[in-house]
């Protein structure tokens, strides 16, 4: 009776942290759409629904597409999220923060997606980076970017996909990864987590256009993504790195952003001459 009485009051629990996580969610992205005049829009592939962040700026020949990280897959490290959307995800407020033609791709199954028929929790968990997760994703990117020049940013997962998108898109010319964990396999295996089995490996890909700007921006102090991560993908790909000494996996990006765009464009130009 005792053991009945403590599983019912831990379902209670994790009911409730699921409750009070959407409540936040929600709250916070409709408060986002409000204050930053955002276009929100649920973009349907062949293989599944998007949900797409668009800013008020008007379409120029250069599109900045951000791609968020994993949020919350797991509650508590047990129990697989039945929505895995971060309550606050940075990549909205960096996203709101650009002056430039900016689009928040939703990854299949987040921002209240994963209700949907073709979503299973395999898609943010063991198969978050898999083929049929970066098929859709190219399709989605294909359609809002049209024939724009493409600049790639993805955070920490999101980073994964962005690397892994480099190949297929032949409108990409840069790629931006912030505290991405860029080889899965030692990631998990480092913070003690499932291996991700039906993911691709971006550092285990070989990448063949050399025209690509690849820029991994590194915060020192990331528990979460340990520097050595990204940089061992760097040590066998390439690339441009950019340390951030005390920076963490969310401190302290969003108020260095504008910077860190200013930055970018200053690359850009000095890889014309």
């Amino acid at each position: 009776m005792l053991f009945s009485y403590k599983l019912f009051s831990l379902v209670i629990v994790v009911l409730l942290l699921l409750i009070n996580g959407c409540t936040q969610f929600n709250n916070k992205i409709d408060t986002a759409i409000v204050k930053y005049s955002l276009k929100k829009e649920v973009l349907k592939t062949s293989i599944h629904d998007h949900v797409v962040f668009h800013n008020s700026m008007k379409k120029k020949t250069k599109i900045h597409i951000y791609i968020g990280g994993d949020g919350i897959p797991w509650i508590k490290g047990k129990w697989i999220s039945s929505d895995p959307t971060s309550s606050d995800p940075l990549i909205l407020r960096l996203m709101v923060v650009d002056s430039a033609h900016s689009i928040l791709m939703g990854r299949p199954c987040y921002f209240g997606l994963a209700v949907k028929e073709s979503c299973t929790s395999e898609m943010w968990t063991s198969a978050r980076y898999s083929k049929n997760v970066l098929n859709s994703m190219e399709a989605a990117v294909r359609e809002v970017s049209g024939d724009s020049e493409v600049v790639l940013f993805g955070y920490s997962g999101g980073a994964v996909i962005a690397t892994l998108l480099a190949n297929r898109l032949s409108n990409v010319v840069s790629v931006v990864t912030i505290a991405g964990n860029l080889d899965i396999k030692n990631w998990a295996r480092e913070k003690g987590f499932l291996p991700l089995n039906h993911s691709i490996n971006p550092i285990e890909l070989a990448y063949t256009r050399s025209d690509i700007l690849f820029i991994h921006i590194i915060g020192m102090m990331d528990k979460v993504v340990p520097p050595s991560i990204t940089e061992s993908f760097i040590k066998k790909h390439g690339g441009t790195v950019w340390k951030y000494p005390h920076f963490g996996h969310k401190c302290c990006w969003e108020s260095e952003w504008p910077n860190i765009l200013s930055r970018l464009d200053q690359a850009f130009i000095d890889r014309r001459y």
